[in-house]
C-alpha cells in the first residue's frame, strides 16, 4: 500500500509535497530539513501499522519505510551493505553525496554513530569523489516514531 501512496505521490508536480520537499532537502544537503520531513512522515502513520512484537521486526518496518522513501524519491538505495566489518543499515547515493545510515531502537544516536564509525562502513566509499555522510538514527518503539537523527561528515 505505502509503495502505491508514494507512487501517486511521486508522479504528481507538486514542489510542496512531502516527498519533492524531502528530494529538495537532500540536493541541498539541508540534513535538518530532510530529518523533519522523515519525522512527520512517521507521525502521519496511524498506530496499529506499529503493532509489532519483537524489536528485530520494529527496526525493520522503518528500514523498509525509509527504503520505499528512497526509492520513490527516485535516488539510488541499498539496504544492508556489507562491507569488511559488518554491514551499513542503508546507503543513499545522490549525485554529490553518500549518505550512510545505521537505524537503532530504542537506545541512541550516539550508539548508531559509534557501530557506524567503528566499523568503518563508509571507508568504502572513500574513492568516490562524493561527500560522505553518516547518519545515526534511533526510533523509539513507545512514541512510535522518529526520535532523533544525527548527521557527521565522514573525513
Amino acid at each position: 500500500m505505502y509503495r502505491f501512496i508514494l507512487k501517486e505521490l511521486c508522479t504528481k508536480k507538486n514542489k510542496y509535497a512531502p516527498i519533492d520537499k524531502l528530494k529538495e532537502a537532500l540536493e541541498k544537503n539541508d540534513m535538518q530539513g530532510a530529518c523533519e520531513i522523515v519525522q512527520n512522515v512517521f507521525e502521519e502513520l496511524p498506530y496499529d501499522v506499529y503493532n509489532h512484537k519483537k524489536e528485530r521486526h520494529i527496526e525493520a518496518f522503518y528500514h523498509g519505510v525509509i527504503h520505499i522513501l528512497f526509492h520513490y524519491l527516485g535516488l539510488y538505495i541499498q539496504s544492508e551493505v556489507h562491507t569488511s566489518r559488518g554491514r551499513a543499515d542503508a546507503v543513499v547515493f545522490t549525485n554529490t553525496h553518500i549518505f550512510i545510515f545505521e537505524f537503532k531502537i530504542g537506545k541512541s544516536t550516539a550508539a548508531a554513530m559509534q557501530q557506524l564509525v567503528e566499523r568503518k562502513y563508509a571507508a568504502k566509499f572513500r574513492e568516490s569523489g562524493k561527500e560522505v555522510a553518516l547518519i545515526a538514527v534511533n526510533f523509539d518503539k513507545e512514541e512510535q516514531e522518529m526520535e532523533d537523527w544525527e548527521v557527521a561528515n565522514y573525513k
